[in-house]
């Protein structure tokens, strides 16, 4: 059994999340609710960061009964804080992959968002950005001897980060039994 513990918001009590041989059981105050491995219809793992989790890693089942589960590493620590917790993430996502390829061989596996969000989401990053270059370039008013070159690093800047949550973020099958290192939080080790 491989257990994960996370909160999500001051509203939410912190849940504990149990990877037992049979079911996903998650735990609260008020009691536990078992979902059985065989119910899983679908399992995604994807990086998916906001602004304030910019190291964000999501599992997410969609049980036949149960509706969809959905977990990440991160943990509310306090207004804008929030606690990376990858290193008890990762064994229980693997333990969740191991599990739903072993006991629900049928349940769809895909890596990334999907495709209507990850759509979407390119497209709000566009426009922003496009409307940005043309701000800074054309209503910042370009003078005879000003530099275009400072206008133009400054929006450069981002695009490295943008291209690479774009690439780990994309919409893909995947195949449980070898999960790539993209969809999972990198395993760091001590310096000893």
């Amino acid at each position: 059994m491989t257990v994960y513990r996370r909160r999500t918001s001051i509203l939410e009590p912190e849940l504990e999340y149990r990877a037992e041989a049979d079911a996903l059981v998650i735990a609260s105050p008020t009691g536990e609710r078992r979902l059985p491995w065989p119910d899983v219809r679908e399992i995604r793992l994807t990086f998916a960061p906001t602004e304030q989790k910019v190291d964000r890693y999501v599992l997410a089942l969609r049980f036949e009964r149960w509706g969809k589960v959905q977990i990440d590493n991160m943990h509310w620590h306090g207004v804008a804080d929030f606690e990376n917790r990858s290193e008890s993430y990762r064994p229980f996502a693997l333990a969740v992959a191991e599990r739903v390829a072993r006991l629900a061989p049928g349940a769809k596996a895909a890596a990334g968002a999907p495709f209507w969000s990850y759509a979407l989401q390119i497209l709000a990053m566009a426009l922003p950005a496009t409307f940005l270059v043309w701000l800074l370039l054309e209503i910042g008013g370009y003078r005879p001897g000003e530099s275009v070159l400072g206008k133009v690093l400054y929006i450069a800047w981002a695009l490295p980060i943008a291209l690479v949550w774009m690439v780990r973020g994309r919409p893909r099958k995947l195949d449980l039994n070898a999960l790539p290192d993209s969809v999972l939080p990198p395993v760091w080790e001590s310096a000893a």
